[in-house]
């Protein structure tokens, strides 16, 4: 356990190291949040000043949220899990008395974890000059943070899926590409899910890319605890669970495949 303590505070110091990346890619956030902001000012206009069973006011509230629980959320570790194999570093892990795949989360989450603590600050900021805040009741924060959890669960045993791949392929990033542009449109990223007509909508209910974005976002800007949400805890950690039994079966596997020629 001391191991898996002292990765976290490693990737935590990493995160505070290495900062100019993390602000230039909230200057990219905020300027993807400008052409959000025109392009449903328009729509908005055009419909009556509502969007669906959003007023203008609440699906940019929305996109804020996205984007501030976007820098837990979102995962980089498909990427350096498929170089480790494709370039053959993984050996240099397997000597090592820990698990590779618990290491790299839990190395991703302590650099994300910071991330998150100063896009919160910067947009909360922004939410409250713009719309007065947000309600944050108590029983918001802690189911707030089981989402975003949940959602960084289902969102990682994805991409990991796709980067195990190496183990067969030669390189599985471009696979990794095909997959953002799925969740980009099917996770609630770029609009809400509920602005699908109903019976897509139903379908995507079904499927894991909704419990990444669109379902925290709607935890945190929900009224009230309904028995929708509870069962979207359900359906999340369902698929965290599922997700990481598979992840587990595939790694195993790939190891036995795995070649590290002139390592």
């Amino acid at each position: 356990m001391n191991k898996y303590l002292s990765i976290l505070r490693l990737g935590w110091l990493d995160a505070m190291e290495f900062r100019t990346e993390f602000f230039v890619s909230i200057a990219g956030w905020s300027i993807r949040l400008f052409i959000a902001v025109f392009l449903w000012l328009a729509v908005a206009s055009a419909r009556g000043g509502t969007i669906g069973s959003y007023s203008f006011n609440s699906i940019l509230v929305y996109f804020f949220i996205v984007q501030t629980i976007s820098s837990f959320i979102f995962s980089r570790v498909g990427f350096e899990m498929a170089y480790d194999i494709y370039r053959g570093d993984f050996a240099n892990y397997m000597l090592k008395p820990l698990n590779y795949i618990a290491f790299r989360l839990i190395y991703e989450m302590s650099k994300n974890a910071l991330r998150t603590t100063i896009s919160a600050a910067i947009f909360g900021v922004i939410l409250f000059a713009a719309f007065g805040g947000i309600s944050l009741p108590l029983w918001k924060i802690p189911l707030g943070l089981l989402a975003m959890l949940g959602a960084y669960g289902v969102n990682s045993c994805l991409i990991i899926i796709i980067a195990l791949s190496a183990f067969w392929i030669t390189n599985a990033t471009r696979l990794t590409f095909i997959y953002f542009g799925i969740l980009t449109t099917f996770s609630g990223m770029l609009f809400p899910i509920d602005l699908f007509p109903p019976k897509y909508a139903a379908i995507f209910e079904w499927l894991p890319f909704p419990y990444i974005f669109y379902f925290p976002a709607k935890i945190i800007q929900a009224s009230a605890l309904t028995p929708e949400l509870l069962r979207g805890f359900i359906f999340q950690w369902g698929y965290t669970l599922v997700l990481g039994l598979i992840v587990t079966l595939i790694y195993y596997r790939g190891i036995k495949r795995f070649e590290a020629i002139g390592r």
